[in-house]
């Protein structure tokens, strides 16, 4: 919008966007245009579109906080919500021929993502974790959209891999057991540090057992993942002589008669019942192996391309 020099705030009631006229909120150009007279002050106004723009069918106005209307259909929201069923079931001081405007909190990028999630015919526009974390927020959380959880446990499953304390806190706040369990376990490809770190804007979203349970979970597999280092029985071979040669780890195969099983500290070889002598480069590699699932037990479950 451009203004010349003899208009001032306090006397505009309307501006045109888009060729519409549409009343903005004394409290809105308040903070959107300069002190005094304004000379020239772009305005950028979020202009709501197909299904959400003004139809002669619609029954319902929703305001967004920053002042966009949403041309809505009661019956499709008192399906999905019983917050919004209870809202429009109430009396109304509104002569009947005026269409109702309620106002709700979200400003207009975050109610329209959020009504594109569900409102036919549209499909979801989900980006980021951060923007399907606000969705659920608004539509679950807030409005109690319950028919929903199938749908936003689908698009929440597509960030288990790049998000997983994300998707775990989330799960876990809903009950969603199903995705909290995958989450939980896509958090044992990363270090216990890393997972649980309060540098993760996730954690915020955590409640104290949720904190509690998943370094809990994450050190308990650890401990059971490196056991499998350690108990080595899976390498005997039996007296099988023809069978020794398929094993690249196996040094001796002549005079070896110790009942030994197992790594000690310091030990450089491990000998098999009267099977053979494994490599010394085999033991420093199961070792190691160990070592690096006490940190991270999921490492092993990641793709080595």
């Amino acid at each position: 919008m451009i203004m010349d020099d003899t208009a001032q705030w306090g006397f505009i009631e309307f501006i045109v966007v888009r060729g519409n006229h549409r009343a903005i909120p004394r409290d809105i150009l308040e903070n959107i245009l300069f002190q005094g007279n304004a000379h020239m002050c772009p305005i950028t106004v979020f202009v709501p579109t197909y299904p959400f723009a003004q139809t002669p069918d619609a029954d319902a106005i929703l305001r967004s906080r920053d002042g966009a209307d949403f041309y809505i259909h009661t019956v499709i929201l008192s399906l999905v919500s019983p917050v919004f069923e209870t809202m429009f079931s109430l009396p109304q001081s509104l002569p009947t021929s005026a269409i109702p405007i309620i106002h709700v909190q979200e400003n207009s990028i975050s109610l329209d993502r959020a009504l594109r999630f569900f409102y036919p015919p549209t499909q979801p526009l989900v980006v980021t974790f951060l923007e399907l974390q606000e969705i659920i927020e608004i539509l679950v959380s807030k409005y109690d959209m319950q028919s929903l959880a199938p749908m936003v446990k689908h698009h929440l499953g597509t960030f288990i891999t790049s998000h997983p304390v994300g998707v775990y806190a989330v799960a876990f706040m809903h009950g969603w057991e199903d995705v909290g369990r995958a989450a939980a376990k896509e958090c044992l490809k990363l270090p216990l540090r890393e997972a649980v770190s309060l540098a993760l804007p996730e954690i915020n979203t955590l409640t104290t057992l949720a904190y509690h349970n998943l370094p809990y979970y994450h050190s308990r597999c650890a401990a059971a993942a490196k056991g499998t280092t350690q108990d080595l029985e899976w390498i005997t071979i039996g007296h099988c002589p023809w069978r020794r040669d398929k094993y690249c780890w196996l040094g001796c195969k002549n005079n070896c008669h110790s009942e030994s099983f197992g790594l000690g500290a310091g030990q450089k070889r491990l000998c098999l019942r009267r099977a053979g002598l494994v490599s010394p480069w085999f033991v420093e590699f199961v070792e190691k192996i160990g070592c690096l699932l006490a940190v991270t037990p999921g490492i092993i479950d990641q793709d080595s391309r």
